[in-house]
């Protein structure tokens, strides 16, 4: 039986400040996963030590040291026997405090958002920013982001001039969290993945309930409406996740739909669309998606060295080793890429050959690039060299989130209309395929029974087109 978190699933050990150090190598001594046997992402999640707080001074002589969200709902919940046994010898020297945060440590947020933006908008998990992407195509404002990895804040800066404001959700205080129009967030989804059922834990696994920060964040700051993406799985926990957030003053909507529809790939997603209760919006219907047909054969660079495929082709060895296991044989034909068709759907294990992996030609890996345009991100989007197929592997397509964000946003807001996403949509179809790529004069189907070709409909970027 899983145990849901509450508002006080956050908290900190305070003991005196001589006993700090030893507090924090015992915290220390739990973040590590007991089957990867390595330091986990920043959050901790599976280990005692908030990365992100470390140890402060509290009052007088003593000193606050950061607890994980894992951490405190284990001291909400277990009895002190079966805690860890470095936790055990701690507890004589320091004083459990629930609820108790770092003082604000994050950059303040920028408050105020530009006359010319038409909504605000926040992103929690936000990865690279993928949310941000296909908010800002439709005239949004980011007024804050949250996010853990290093690597991440890392190409998020790269790519926006600033780092996520903020790192761990646990650790987000509410009372100045910036106000805003659209809460946005792709939080975990590692523990409701079908990619890896064997591995699947749902709320046993303490990252499958980080959604009660959403519904924390929405509880208190109060935004018209919020958009948040996970993988099918999570239909698994669909009622509590929704009963969760409807506690928060919302109504919630539940729609899976399949990306294919606007990036050249295969990529079954669960959309939580949400309002706030005064707005009087009790039903909410799926909003006509623009079909553009995209195919695999626009996304790779036709123009590689022989050099490069060399770098990115699998040997020989690997490939028959990875053909030789017995998931892989009953899969191996999806292994080969259809050059006119989507893709298989793209995982943040991409590089590691599991078996949902398909290969160009059967034999070589997409390039970071093709991969980024495979997700829908435009040519102009700076993916990192470092660990660029997990972060572009977690990320939202962008150009899903300009279509639905923009009918979400057009309920309330008469500045933003439909067309405006499938506008949007249609630019980074264009952006991120290769120059042999017809998709600019390809025909695609508004809702009205009209047909324009791609370039027509990017065109648009008024709003024009009426739906």
């Amino acid at each position: 039986m899983s145990v849901k978190w509450t508002r006080g699933d956050i908290g900190a050990f305070v003991c005196e400040r001589v006993h700090a150090d030893k507090v924090v190598n015992a915290l220390k001594a739990t973040n590590t996963h007991p089957r990867r046997k390595r330091e986990i992402w920043n959050c901790g999640v599976y280990g005692w030590l908030n990365n992100n707080c470390g140890r402060w001074p509290h009052e007088g002589t003593k000193f606050g040291v950061g607890v994980t969200a894992h951490g405190a709902l284990a001291m909400q919940t277990t009895p002190t026997e079966e805690l860890p046994r470095t936790i055990q010898q701690i507890l004589p020297l320091v004083e459990w405090v629930p609820g108790l945060r770092r003082p604000s440590m994050d950059d303040p947020p920028n408050q105020v958002a530009p006359k010319e933006s038409k909504f605000t908008f926040s992103e929690l998990f936000c990865g690279i920013g993928g949310f941000r992407v296909g908010c800002e195509s439709i005239g949004g404002h980011c007024m804050a982001a949250a996010e853990p990895d290093m690597y991440c804040r890392q190409t998020y800066e790269d790519n926006f001039g600033h780092p996520p404001q903020y790192r761990c959700v646990t650790q987000i205080d509410t009372s100045t969290f910036p106000s805003h129009n659209l809460l946005t967030a792709g939080f975990p989804c590692g523990p409701f993945t079908r990619a890896a059922a064997n591995h699947r834990q749902g709320f046993e696994d303490p990252r499958g309930l980080l959604y009660h920060q959403i519904t924390r964040i929405l509880r208190d700051v109060q935004p018209e409406s919020f958009l948040l993406e996970n993988v099918p799985g999570v239909l698994d926990q669909k009622e509590d996740i929704v009963s969760d957030l409807q506690t928060a003053n919302y109504s919630v909507h539940v729609f899976v739909h399949d990306v294919a529809s606007v990036i050249p790939q295969t990529r079954k997603r669960v959309f939580f669309v949400g309002f706030r209760n005064d707005l009087g919006i009790k039903k909410y219907e799926v909003p006509p998606i623009p079909i553009f047909n995209r195919l695999t054969k626009e996304a790779l660079d036709w123009d590689l060295s022989e050099d490069d495929i060399n770098s990115y082709t699998v040997p020989d060895e690997v490939l028959n080793r990875v053909f030789s296991r017995n998931l892989a044989k009953i899969r191996q034909i999806e292994r080969y890429a259809v050059m006119d068709k989507p893709y298989a759907t793209l995982q943040s294990s991409y590089k590691k050959l599991t078996a949902y992996c398909q290969l160009v030609d059967g034999k070589r890996l997409l390039t970071e690039r093709e991969f980024s345009r495979m997700m829908g991100f435009p040519d102009s989007f700076k993916y990192s060299e470092v660990r660029a197929y997990p972060q572009l592997g977690n990320a939202v397509p962008p150009p899903i989130v300009s279509v639905i964000a923009s009918d979400v946003i057009s309920k309330f807001n008469p500045k933003v209309s439909l067309s405006h996403g499938w506008s949007a949509a249609a630019q980074m179809a264009i952006s991120s395929s290769n120059t042999s790529s017809d998709i600019s004069t390809r025909s695609v189907d508004l809702p009205t029974g009209k047909s324009i070709t791609v370039r027509q409909l990017a065109e648009a970027e008024d709003g024009s087109l009426c739906f």
